[in-house]
């Protein structure tokens, strides 16, 4: 399985999986290294076991608390349940919900790093002394703006028919790739991407009817060829419209295929 990095959040001393016995802790955050971007956790038991260095009754033990509801979970979703069985392995119920919160975070950190640079530079801005007079080597930002202001209004005043310039064309729309789901307008009509991947929590629509992961991949990548090539090419849907378009085709590939899924 290929390796994918994974952010530890520090709430999670704060959960009540750190209350639980360190066996149970241990195979916890070795499940979350071993997670591919879609949650998706592929071991036996026995090899988890290997994985997390614990004893193989003591991860069974383990596994079994995270299928189990758990009332004091701060996530209400899935009544607190943290995994659920996959073919293969299992599959991280929350982990699309803290991986969105995770790239939120990263590009807040990016925005504030940014504006820091942004103001050091402007500060830096000097101004000399010439004869008793200040000669700019910058202009501020706000300076330049209100000169800028006051230019377009003189010419403005000495110009009777002002040239128009031509109406800017509206830029292309996005299109959706699967992971930028945070970047787009939910109710802007968009065009699938040549290089769209389904997103893990679309893929747990196809897990409940009883799919195995390997189906769901082959049966996204039709799903992708169709909207990007032939009859499916140029259309455009909001992000909410492209969920029910997947929701569709799998309910419909399930009727055809039965149990070659």
């Amino acid at each position: 399985m290929a390796g994918f990095f994974t952010k530890l959040d520090a709430g999670i001393t704060d959960s009540t999986i750190w209350h639980q016995p360190d066996h149970t802790r241990l195979t916890w955050i070795t499940m979350l290294a071993m997670a591919d971007q879609h949650g998706y956790v592929g071991a036996s038991i026995p090899g988890l076991a290997s994985r997390a260095r614990v004893p193989l009754d003591a991860c069974v033990a383990a596994l079994e608390c995270f299928k189990s509801p758990d009332e004091y979970s701060r996530t209400k979703d899935h009544d607190g349940r943290r995994i659920a069985d996959a073919d293969g392995g299992w599959v991280l119920l929350n982990h699309a919900k803290y991986r969105a919160a995770q790239n939120a975070d990263d590009r807040r950190e990016r925005s504030r790093i940014a504006m820091a640079d942004l103001r050091a530079r402007r500060k830096a801005t000097s101004a000399t002394i010439v004869n008793g007079e200040q000669s700019l080597t910058q202009l501020p930002q706000a300076e330049a703006d209100n000169r800028s202001r006051t230019e377009a209004i003189q010419d403005k005043a000495t110009t009777s028919l002002p040239e128009r310039s031509p109406k800017a064309p509206a830029p292309a729309p996005v299109p959706f790739n699967g992971t930028n789901l945070e970047s787009i307008n939910p109710k802007a009509c968009v065009p699938l991407s040549l290089s769209f991947e389904l997103p893990s929590e679309w893929g747990m629509d196809a897990l409940a009817l009883g799919w195995t992961k390997h189906g769901i991949l082959q049966e996204a990548e039709r799903y992708r060829q169709y909207w990007v090539s032939g009859n499916g090419a140029g259309t455009r849907r909001s992000v909410k419209g492209w969920r029910q378009s997947w929701s569709n085709w799998i309910g419909k590939a399930e009727k055809m295929n039965g149990a070659a899924k």
